[in-house]
């Protein structure tokens, strides 16, 4: 059997990938919690075209799971990555986007950026989107 493609990861993937593995590390994480820890991480809010992007690549590279709508790192993440990764979280960020091989963050890049177009993971709607955004600042 032939494996799927390696997905061509972005930035925003690690950006992802690390506020999962930070909001899901005691239980798994709802989006709300993901949406926190990603503006902790990058004091800005993913788009929903970085949601449905990110989450269908990093799905597909078995580096996250969704548990009915709750995320969590796999265990590739815990054994390959989860090691390598200490320090202040702009360091483990950049372990993240080698590790990933991801393409960096360019000034001036068009949102959404046409990897992300087309992306629709079907795990999340836009209603469930926006209601974690109302979550989130309401929180704030």
């Amino acid at each position: 059997m032939k494996n799927p493609e390696k997905p061509k990861y972005r930035w925003t993937d690690a950006w992802l990938l690390l506020a999962v593995a930070l909001a899901s590390k005691d239980r798994s994480a709802n989006l709300v919690d993901i949406i926190a820890c990603g503006d902790g991480i990058n004091h800005a809010i993913f788009d929903e075209s970085e949601l449905h992007g990110g989450f269908c690549r990093l799905i597909q590279g078995e580096w996250i799971v969704d548990k009915g709508g709750l995320f969590e790192v796999t265990r590739r993440f815990k054994k390959e990555i989860q090691p390598h990764l200490s320090g202040f979280l702009s360091d483990q960020y950049e372990t993240l986007i080698k590790v990933l091989g991801a393409e960096k963050n360019l000034t001036g890049e068009t949102i959404p950026h046409p990897e992300n177009i087309g992306k629709n993971y079907a795990g999340l709607t836009s209603e469930q989107i926006q209601k974690a955004y109302q979550q989130y600042t309401q929180k704030q």
